[in-house]
């Protein structure tokens, strides 16, 4: 069987690089699904097509960063986008014949390869390229404007 169907699924790689490129953040799992627990990462999307590296910071807490440091390890990334519940009453069948389910529609994209650390002496440059999300764009320090906490507050509260 094939999950998504494939009415719903789509092996656009643009698609998807852009799904990881607005998401910035992954599920890694391992492929085997024995060497550790899924653990989450924010990630960078460099280059385009087949040519595309994905890219992460790992914390030297974090168990992926033993499993790299003995080799390249097989692993698969869920960038989860967007989800959200769609009540049966959307669906004209409700109407006629009431055979109808609720569902719960998402984006998401995934991608399975060879997860590799990156030497010592390239992780500042890499980091460096991370986007907005590097310490070249960071404010001095780890601290959020009053104004963004009101926002997030606004959000949460509604």
């Amino acid at each position: 069987m094939t999950y998504p169907p494939t009415q719903f699924a789509s092996d656009d790689l643009d698609e998807a690089l852009e799904i990881a490129r607005v998401t910035a953040f992954a599920t890694i799992l391992p492929v085997d699904g024995t060497l550790c627990d899924a653990v989450f990462a924010p990630f960078v999307v460099d280059g385009a097509d087949a040519g595309a590296v994905l890219k992460a910071h790992l914390l030297r807490t974090n168990p992926w960063h033993d499993l790299l440091a003995a080799g390249p390890v097989e692993a698969r990334l869920v960038f989860n986008a967007a989800d959200g519940y769609v009540s049966p009453s959307v669906y004209a069948e409700k109407v006629r014949s009431g055979k109808v389910v609720p569902t719960w529609n998402y984006v998401a994209a995934q991608f399975a390869g060879s997860l590799e650390a990156v030497p010592q002496d390239a992780l500042m440059d890499q980091l460096d390229r991370a986007g907005p999300y590097g310490p070249a764009h960071a404010e001095p320090r780890f601290v959020f404007p009053a104004h963004r906490l009101s926002r997030v507050r606004a959000i949460k509260d509604m």
